[in-house]
């Protein structure tokens, strides 16, 4: 619905053969007093240098807007990636209580397993697949 260019009602449209042609007068006058009003505010809003005009994404519920759903993907990516921090930080913490200082030298391989390290005696070490 365009308010800045409304529908006015013509009452000489009213045939003579319609019925409640009264009636139909007092609506179509207090329609158009109405779109008048309409008109004059939306024309004054228009016209208002400060006035931004009102984008369509705007309307949008929050969840189908493109930046929320970005937004909303990084705070998740976000929280995975801290979950994972503290995950390692624990297991790093209990291999040292446990006295497995050897094995925090170990990267994992680009095959899913662990790569082999040497520990001080020269004897092979593997850790195991996860």
């Amino acid at each position: 619905m365009n308010f800045l260019n409304p529908t006015f009602y013509d009452v000489a449209d009213i045939t003579d053969d319609m019925p409640n042609k009264p009636l139909l007068a007092e609506l179509y006058e207090e329609m158009n007093a109405q779109n008048e009003r309409l008109w004059m505010f939306f024309e004054e809003i228009d016209e208002d240098p400060g006035h931004v005009a009102m984008k369509e994404t705007f309307i949008k519920p929050r969840q189908h807007r493109p930046k929320y759903n970005e937004r909303k993907a990084a705070a998740e990516k976000r929280r995975r990636a801290i979950e994972k921090e503290e995950d390692e930080r624990g297991y790093k913490e209990f291999l040292k209580e446990e006295g497995f200082d050897d094995l925090l030298g170990t990267k994992p391989s680009k095959r899913g397993g662990y790569q082999k390290i040497q520990n001080s005696t020269s004897q092979s070490l593997f850790t195991a697949k996860r």
